[in-house]
């Protein structure tokens, strides 16, 4: 009885395997046809990334990561934004970093790509990518510095201490006072379905000045990567000077 259960199990297991193979090509088939299509739109080329992007495997990040270099920002928005979901998958991670650092995504209008990549390599916990991160604490562009620091929290390395701790530093001063840009998240994307999966972004509390955008998320990302709580730079600086030598994250 237990050989013919394990023969029932093993199957099942491969007949369900052998389902999600012909779904995954189906889904694949599907992808090239709707994103491909003469005259297809930003918003089904955007629709097409999405239902691909509920197969989170290596070959789907293959086949989308080349989208994150080309194409409408939109559609490079939601790329970074789907792939910032395949926690624990091949390539996921490198995809957003090559985002990051390429030229094609480098200028102002790009800023939502850099924003959204930032966001996930955040949420993979990219180690890799820290040092990017830690440079892009001190962007110009102040939103695209925001999803730095935000990641530099998640990612929890303690080479990103410094240029947070300058970046508190920074914002205590006069330029703390600088008026925010408006969020480019929050621009008038031209496409509905943008609208709806960035909608989060357009209903939260703006704020006015540097300072208060910023502020929290510093302090927040440090004690995510040092387990300590201060309020100022002044302080965050003596105590990183008494123990920069020694420290190591806590797992």
């Amino acid at each position: 009885m237990r050989v013919l259960a394990g023969a029932l199990a093993f199957g099942l297991a491969m007949s369900l395997h052998a389902q999600d193979e012909a779904a995954l090509k189906q889904a694949l088939r599907s992808f090239q046809d709707d994103y491909y299509r003469a005259g297809a739109k930003v918003d089904e080329k955007i629709a097409a990334v999405v239902e691909l992007s509920r197969f989170r495997t290596p070959l789907i990040v293959k086949t989308v990561s080349p989208l994150l270099l080309r194409d409408a920002v939109q559609v490079r928005v939601v790329v970074a934004r789907e792939l910032a979901k395949f926690q624990g998958v091949d390539g996921a991670d490198g995809a957003l970093l090559g985002a990051l650092r390429s030229r094609s995504n480098a200028t102002p209008k790009a800023a939502q790509v850099r924003i959204m990549a930032l966001r996930g390599l955040g949420e993979l916990k990219a180690r890799g990518a820290a040092a990017d991160v830690d440079v892009l604490i001190s962007d110009k562009e102040v939103w695209v510095a925001k999803a730095a620091v935000d990641a530099a929290g998640r990612i929890r390395v303690r080479s990103s201490v410094a240029p947070l701790v300058a970046a508190l530093r920074r914002i205590e001063g006069p330029s703390g006072a600088n008026r925010l840009p408006l969020n480019p998240l929050e621009e008038e994307l031209p496409e509905l379905t943008v609208k709806n999966i960035l909608r989060e972004e357009i209903l939260k509390q703006k704020p006015e000045v540097e300072r208060e955008l910023l502020k929290e998320p510093i302090l927040a990302a440090l004690k995510s990567i040092t387990q300590q709580a201060f309020a100022t730079a002044k302080d965050w600086e003596a105590w990183w000077a008494k123990n920069k030598a020694t420290f190591q994250v806590a797992e």
